[in-house]
């Protein structure tokens, strides 16, 4: 097709990707809609809410069993005891919604509706990792732990993003001091060794510069933090994941050359 073309548009789509993929969600939840009627279609979707809440908070014991919120909405004259009976018989059995086509179907559309949040979200996301991708050309043999964080950060999972970070930085920088004769895989198997022991192992034996040195360093206090002192304010995660990715690079073009 060219410009030439009757069909080509010099102005573009008439709809960005993103309206697509939420029209198509809509479609879905209006389809439904129609056919069980607005009420009852209240109440699949908070069951379905609730479902997925349950499950996807990590929610494993029935003891102090948090009311989801859309089920108190949904049911307000129902007293806590018979809320809290209804999300335990939920917790117990998320699959009970599949013999029900139509709660399938509202579950289906709760977990859609999160997946495309973050879709919808990954664009602005992936125009601020350009830069940080297109900076320096990445080592062949960082590229597989690479490609797992860029599509951690991505979908907006600022967290994992940035423990992946030290922990993609910990493998290859073993592989490295292995390689190196420094470390052996009997003493890197005993898995004693931290991140920032890593990075002292690699300075002390001429592996790393001060820019990569810095640059693990980074990497293993920001993983620290998640993982042990809980994570950082909401607002600056994406900025520190950003970061991580651009830290693990930087490490990783120059435990390349030592690989």
């Amino acid at each position: 097709m060219t410009a030439d073309d009757p069909e080509f548009s010099e102005e573009g789509p008439e709809a960005e990707v993103w309206n697509h993929l939420e029209s198509g969600w809509q479609q879905a939840y209006d389809d439904m809609a129609r056919q069980v009627g607005q009420e009852t279609m209240d109440v699949f979707e908070a069951i379905a809410n609730a479902i997925v809440s349950l499950r996807t908070d990590l929610v494993l014991s029935q003891d102090s069993l948090p009311i989801p919120k859309a089920l108190s909405e949904v049911f307000p004259e129902w007293s806590s005891d018979q809320l809290q009976k209804l999300a335990a018989k939920l917790l117990k059995e998320p699959s009970a919604a599949d013999s029900n086509v139509w709660m399938r179907h509202a579950v289906d559309l709760e977990v859609a509706g999160i997946g495309l949040q973050r879709a919808v979200a990954a664009l602005d996301r992936f125009k601020s990792l350009t830069p940080v991708l297109t900076h320096q050309a990445i080592p062949p043999q960082a590229r597989a732990y690479v490609r797992e964080v860029v599509h951690t950060y991505l979908l907006g999972f600022d967290a994992a993003c940035i423990a992946l970070c030290r922990a993609c930085f910990d493998q290859l920088a073993k592989a490295v001091l292995v390689k190196t004769k420094v470390l052996t895989e009997g003493e890197v198997r005993k898995g004693q060794l931290t991140t920032l022991t890593l990075v002292e192992h690699l300075k002390r034996n001429g592996l790393l510069g001060a820019g990569a040195y810095d640059a693990g360093r980074r990497l293993g206090e920001r993983g620290n933090a998640i993982m042990h002192k809980g994570l950082y304010e909401e607002r600056v995660l994406p900025s520190l994941s950003l970061d991580s990715i651009s830290d693990l690079l930087a490490v990783s073009v120059v435990l390349a050359e030592k690989w």
